[in-house]
Parts: structure tokens; sequence; C-alpha cells
């Protein structure tokens, strides 16, 4: 991501470049379009970011109920282990 912001800053003091060498009189519709494409980029990265955090919080959620699934699995077959050495006692 800080790769894409640090592109997207050059962009922006490239505009105001390019605004300070023509006297602030470039071709109005160059200036619009390159302010127009940044301003697009950096609401992506935004919405990227949030994306990102919603992802990590939904894989350490994830996580938590593999955790709890084998705790349960574990559980189970710890429960059933008894029960069969139960049985074979009994059988014995």
């Amino acid at each position: 991501m800080s790769e894409l912001e640090n592109a997207i800053d050059r962009l922006g003091r490239a505009i105001a470049n390019l605004r300070d060498t023509t006297g602030g009189r470039p071709e109005p519709s160059i200036i619009n379009d390159l302010t127009g494409e940044r301003n697009e980029l950096r609401a992506e990265v935004i919405e990227l970011r949030g994306q990102h955090e919603q992802d990590a919080q939904l894989r350490v959620e994830a996580a938590d109920a593999v955790r709890i699934a084998l705790s349960d699995l574990r559980s189970i077959a710890a429960v059933s282990a008894k029960q069969r050495k139960s049985a074979r006692k009994k059988a014995s």
C-alpha cells in the first residue's frame, strides 16, 4: 500500500509542479484529468486498506473458530476413547 500512496503523492507533486512551471495556466483539462485520476486512486487505496483490515479481522475470527473446533474434536475423541476403554474392560 505504501508504494501506491507514494505514487499518488508523487502524482500530486507533479500536478503542483506543472501548475508552477506553467505559471498556473496549464491546459485546464489536463490538470483536471490528472487531479481526478489522483483522487480516484487515493479513494481506491483507502478502500483497499479497509478491505485489508476487514480481511485480517476475518482471518482472526476464522483462526479462533478452528481452535474451538479442534478443542471440541479433542474432547469428543477423549470421551470416545474412555468409552471404548470402559467397554473393553466390561467385555474382559
